[in-house]
């Protein structure tokens, strides 16, 4: 039993800290969603969050193929290849951006919403083998990851946003990407 303790303590903190990192993506997609659609329309704004209803759409769409991929090839692999659905969603999204692609935009946040729906499983995996004391536990730590997720995002998307000047927003996809990446290094 000590070892599986110490096994799930070790799990949960890598998903924690994987939700810290990668749970960023969805306040910065959020937070710049709707304003990044706002400056592609034209004189008619009306569907300026379309691409925001696009990411929830991800989300909904991305839950169960996440959890068919993770029965399949495993949490941690499964957790990779949505780190990886991120990071492209935001490539896609830069490039949107610099093209001033409305559609194009939206559907990248699509992607990033399918990236997103694995994050959302972080914390049913770190109950996974871990004995029952320790289970409510182990789902507050990576909750916690997501209060820290919750002020690193909106940091990032300040401090990122005007990278790629002219280009509006796309530092703060670019950025993403980079959180992709370190998620993925975390998880692996």
């Amino acid at each position: 039993m000590p070892g599986q303790l110490a096994e799930s303590r070790r799990t949960a903190l890598i998903l924690a800290v994987s939700q810290a990192i990668l749970g960023s993506t969805a306040p910065i997609t959020i937070s710049i969603g709707g304003l990044a659609g706002y400056a592609l329309l034209g004189a008619d704004k009306s569907l300026a969050t379309a691409p925001l209803t696009g990411y929830q759409l991800g989300i909904a769409l991305g839950a169960l193929p996440a959890a068919l991929l993770m029965r399949a090839v495993g949490r941690r692999y499964g957790f990779m290849t949505g780190a990886g659905v991120t990071a492209l969603g935001a490539a896609l999204a830069v490039l949107a951006l610099s093209e001033r692609s409305f559609w194009l935009f939206a559907a990248s946040l699509v992607l990033i919403g399918n990236g997103s729906s694995f994050v959302q499983q972080f914390r049913f995996a770190a109950t996974d083998h871990a004995p029952s004391h320790f289970r409510p536990r182990a789902i507050s730590w990576v909750l916690g990851g997501g209060v820290v997720a919750a002020i690193l995002g909106p940091q990032l998307v300040i401090h990122t946003r005007d990278l790629l000047a002219p280009v509006e927003f796309a530092g703060a996809f670019v950025a993403m990407i980079g959180l992709a990446a370190i998620g993925a290094v975390v998880l692996s």
